[in-house]
C-alpha cells in the first residue's frame, strides 16, 4: 500500500492542499478580464489616434481651401500667385492666427513657389511633381521627421491643374499629444487591473472557502487509505457540520470497515494454513 502511494506522487499520510483551489480560480477569472480589457483600451486607443489625426487634417484642409480660393481667384484675374497680393496677406494672416504650422508653399506649373514659414528646399521640378499626386479635386498626405504635409492641388480657368498648395505642420506636437493619451490609457488599465484582481481574488476567496474547507476534510480522510497504518480522523473532521463533514464520516468509516475485514480474512487464511492437513495456500486439490 505503501509502495501504491509512491506511484500516485503522494507521500504517505500526506493530504493535499485543496484550499490553494481559491487563488487558481482566481487568476484564471483575472486574466479573462485583463485580456478582454486590453483589448478595449487597444480599440479605444486607436479610435483617439484615428480621430485626432483626422481632427487636425481636417483644420489644415479648411486651410488649404482658403488659400486655394484665394490663388483661383488671381489666376481667374490673369494673376500668378508670386503677383497675388491678395494671397500674400492670406498667408500673413494664416501664420498670425495658426499655431503649429511650420510652413505654406504655393508653386505654380513654372515652378516658381511663393509662401511663408520655412519652405523645404525643393527644385522647381519637385515642387511640379507635388502638383501631380493627386485630382484636382483631391488632397494628398506625406510625413517627415518634423512634419507632416498636406497637399491640395489648384486649377486655372480651364480647370486643368495649374500648381500645388503645401501645408507642413509641426509632427511633435500632434505624436506628444497621442503619445499621453497612451500613457493614461496604460496606467488606467493597470490601476484597473489591479483593483479587479484585489476583488476578484476577496469574492472567489469568500466563495470557495467552505467548499475548500469540504475538500480538505475529504482529503483528510482519504489519505489515511494510503498509509501503513490506520490514520485517525481529524476532530474537524469528526465534528463537521454539512456534506463536507458527512462524507468524510462516510469514507472513514469505509475505511475502517475495510481494515477490519481485510484483517479478518488474513487471520483465517492463517488459521487454515496451521491445521494439520490443510493444503499449502495456493496449492491445487
Amino acid at each position: 500500500m505503501a509502495a501504491s502511494a509512491k506511484q500516485h506522487g503522494t507521500p504517505s499520510g500526506t493530504a493535499p492542499q485543496p484550499r490553494r483551489i481559491w487563488w487558481r480560480i482566481a487568476a484564471l477569472l483575472c486574466l479573462v478580464f485583463a485580456v478582454m480589457l486590453a483589448l478595449q483600451v487597444f480599440l479605444n486607443y486607436s479610435n483617439y489616434r484615428k480621430t485626432y489625426l483626422n481632427l487636425n487634417l481636417s483644420r489644415h484642409l479648411v486651410l488649404a481651401k482658403d488659400v486655394r480660393q484665394t490663388v483661383e481667384a488671381g489666376l481667374n484675374l490673369g494673376l500668378r500667385p508670386t503677383a497675388n497680393v491678395q494671397l500674400m496677406a492670406v498667408l500673413e494672416r494664416i501664420g498670425l492666427r495658426q499655431t503649429g504650422i511650420s510652413y505654406v508653399a504655393i508653386a505654380d506649373d513654372a515652378g516658381e513657389v511663393v509662401g511663408s514659414g520655412a519652405l523645404p528646399a525643393l527644385s522647381p521640378a519637385a515642387w511640379r511633381a507635388l502638383a501631380g499626386k493627386a485630382t484636382a479635386d483631391a488632397y494628398w498626405q506625406d510625413a517627415d521627421d518634423a512634419t507632416l504635409q498636406l497637399g491640395m492641388p489648384f486649377a486655372n480657368s480651364f480647370g486643368g491643374k495649374a500648381g500645388v498648395i503645401v501645408i507642413g505642420y509641426a509632427r511633435a506636437p500632434v505624436e506628444q499629444a497621442i503619445a499621453a493619451m497612451r500613457t493614461k490609457l496604460a496606467l488606467d488599465y493597470l490601476a484597473v487591473v489591479a483593483l479587479a484582481a484585489l476583488c476578484v481574488s476577496g469574492a472567489v476567496l469568500l466563495m470557495t472557502r467552505s467548499f475548500a474547507a469540504q475538500l480538505e476534510r475529504l482529503a483528510g480522510a482519504i489519505a489515511g487509505a494510503l498509509a501503513p497504518a490506520p490514520v485517525p480522523v481529524p476532530a474537524s473532521a469528526q465534528t463537521a457540520d454539512g456534506a463536507g463533514g458527512d462524507m468524510a464520516d462516510d469514507v472513514a468509516q469505509f475505511i475502517a470497515v475495510s481494515r477490519e475485514a481485510a484483517q479478518a480474512l488474513a487471520q483465517a487464511q492463517h488459521q487454515t494454513q496451521q491445521q494439520p492437513g490443510a493444503a499449502p495456500a495456493g496449492a491445487q486439490p
